[in-house]
């Protein structure tokens, strides 16, 4: 079998693997011919000229691998053109013939012992070349075809019947010798075009992977953008209904009011997964732990959800605790809200769900337990992936848009929890989120009962500056601060916020972040206090789903909500900035 291997890749493989050998080989070649010597020295028939010239010969070549290894092992490159006409083939039949003329010099032919002795020397010497350089099969058979014709020769010009059996056995064992090394070639040939194949490989798995990462990007970014533009109308609709409902007094009119609103509830319902995810990919998710009453949270969840359980002929329970988590409250009861919620949807029979504790030795986890249809175990982990769904293949809307188990491992990731899923198909399934021990301690500053204050309506009238480059929103939030008392005035970038100042005082700034044709509300702000030269309390409010972004723009700490934002929600925060 031939292997395509780049020729410039194999090159260098050889010229490594030779160079980087050098060093051993002399230390062998040194220490072999040193132990000949002394040995060989020992016998009268032995000439000392020749051996004394045959191991200045092998002095000569450890040198020489000693010189190559120390001038070339680190930089081999500057050698690749040379190096196998130059160094390694003439290195190679001289060090062949030195021990090839072992035999051939020191062998006596009327003391056979030293045929048998000298025979068994080169046979090593013989195998050690089959296996010395085997991404290099030209050199090992040049090695072996000049370490045996010495000893062909010498054994063919002796007169002795013994001597032809040396011919042909010295013929034999450097064929098999031979073979062995062809073999032995095309073995180190095959994991050599293995790991140039596993390079690239790997090469193409990498451009796959960047491709892929920068697909990712993309969506994140589109995401990003489209949950700004998202966001708007949403915000626009909530503010809208907002006002309008203290100003109808007619049941038929609060009932259409009512009609709208769950519209609303249902788009709501359907985009803000969307923006989750886009939210979740960017980095705007933070935590903030604090001491939660799990009783607390599990009766919001139960409230909101068990009339809707109800419809769907399902008995929603959770089983109250004292204990008490330090974690993230917003966090844990969206993983727990979509977690029930997941559970309803796909119930798709009469049943109960059950959510409550479990204590563990290492920790506590917070279980929520349906016997529903249950998750075939094939699909158990393909359920935390965005888009996925089980038996919906139609994309029947009601079921969702398959990202709620996708935003709750997410949102286990970012808590660092642990989320697990368990299920029999046809029996029902079970979600744990388990909170280890160690990750339980509490500040001291969280020890302490928080007091809830409730926030008091405005003292008065204020003005209210609004900087909104959509016009939609901008008269939501008129509409909705007008029905509160206040007196606004509407700027949508930095000009015309700057001209509002001549007629207009404000008391309050509430602004976009991010503002058309690249304007920031940041920046607009700072023209404006400069303008006026005092300190005016800003409220941003933001679509932009990069928090980080929004966050290192805010030198001065100004509060921050993100939309679509609830109007009591705003009412809070604005009376909490008017009546420091």
């Amino acid at each position: 079998m031939q292997y395509n291997i780049n020729p410039e890749f194999l090159l260098r493989a050889r010229i490594h693997d030779a160079i980087h050998g050098y060093f051993m080989s002399a230390i062998l070649i040194f220490a072999g011919s040193l132990f000949l010597y002394f040995l060989l020295s020992q016998y009268d028939y032995t000439n000392k000229l020749y051996l004394n010239l045959w191991f200045l010969l092998q002095s000569i070549i450890c040198s020489w691998l000693l010189i190559t290894y120390f001038c070339y092992h680190k930089n081999v490159h500057k050698i690749e053109k040379k190096w196998a006409y130059w160094i390694e083939i003439p290195i190679s039949i001289i060090s062949a013939l030195a021990w090839g003329l072992v035999w051939a010099l020191f062998v006596d032919a009327e003391k056979l012992e030293t045929a048998i002795f000298l025979s068994g020397v080169t046979s090593c010497v013989l195998m050690t070349y089959a296996v010395l350089s085997p991404l290099y099969q030209v050199i090992s058979t040049i090695r072996i075809g000049f370490c045996v014709l010495p000893i062909i020769i010498k054994s063919y010009s002796i007169d002795n019947s013994v001597f032809d059996l040396f011919v042909i056995g010295t013929i034999l064992f450097a064929i098999v010798t031979y073979l062995f090394s062809r073999k032995q070639s095309k073995l180190y040939l095959k994991m050599l075009w293995q790991q140039e194949e596993n390079k690239r490989l790997l090469s193409s798995l990498q451009v796959e992977k960047k491709q892929v990462e920068e697909a990712s990007l993309e969506k994140t970014r589109f995401f990003a953008a489209a949950s700004h533009d998202l966001r708007q109308p949403i915000q626009a609709i909530n503010l809208f209904e907002a006002a309008l409902a203290s100003q109808l007094t007619q049941p038929k009119q609060k009932e259409i009011l009512q009609k709208i609103n769950r519209s609303n509830k249902n788009l709501s319902d359907l985009l803000e997964p969307l923006l989750d995810i886009s939210k979740l990919d960017s980095g705007a998710m933070t935590v903030n732990p604090e001491v939660i009453h799990l009783d607390d949270l599990f009766y919001h969840i139960e409230k909101q959800y068990v009339d809707l359980a109800a419809d769907n002929r399902i008995d929603l329970r959770c089983v109250f605790t004292s204990q008490k988590l330090y974690a993230d409250p917003i966090l844990l009861g969206r993983i727990l809200s979509n977690l029930i919620s997941n559970a309803i949807k796909h119930m798709k029979r009469s049943g109960k769900i059950v959510m409550g504790v479990r204590h563990h030795h290492a920790g506590i986890s917070i279980e929520v337990w349906d016997n529903g249809q249950g998750i075939p175990k094939r699909e158990q982990q393909k359920i935390f992936h965005e888009f996925y769904q089980v038996n919906n293949p139609e994309r029947n809307r009601n079921q969702g848009v398959g990202l709620g188990l996708a935003i709750v491992k997410r949102l286990a990731d970012i808590m660092k929890c642990q989320l697990t899923v368990r299920s029999i198909e046809h029996k029902g399934c079970c979600f744990s989120i388990f909170f280890p021990l160690a990750g339980q301690s509490v500040p001291q500053s969280q020890t302490k009962q928080t007091e809830v204050i409730d926030h008091p309506r405005f003292n008065k009238a204020y003005n209210i500056l609004i900087i909104e480059d959509d016009r939609v929103v901008a008269d939501a939030l008129t509409t909705l601060l007008s029905s509160w008392g206040m007196r606004t005035t509407h700027a949508n970038n930095a000009a015309t916020a700057v001209e509002s100042l001549q007629l207009f005082s404000p008391d309050l700034i509430l602004s976009d972040y991010q503002l058309a044709q690249g304007q920031i509300g940041f920046d607009i702000i700072a023209v404006i206090q400069n303008k006026i030269n005092r300190k005016v309390p800003v409220l941003m409010l933001t679509g932009n789903s990069n928090a980080k972004q929004v966050q290192q723009r805010n030198t001065q700490s100004f509060p921050i909500l993100y939309k679509p934002i609830d109007a009591s929600k705003l009412q809070r925060n604005l009376v909490d900035l008017l009546q420091k």
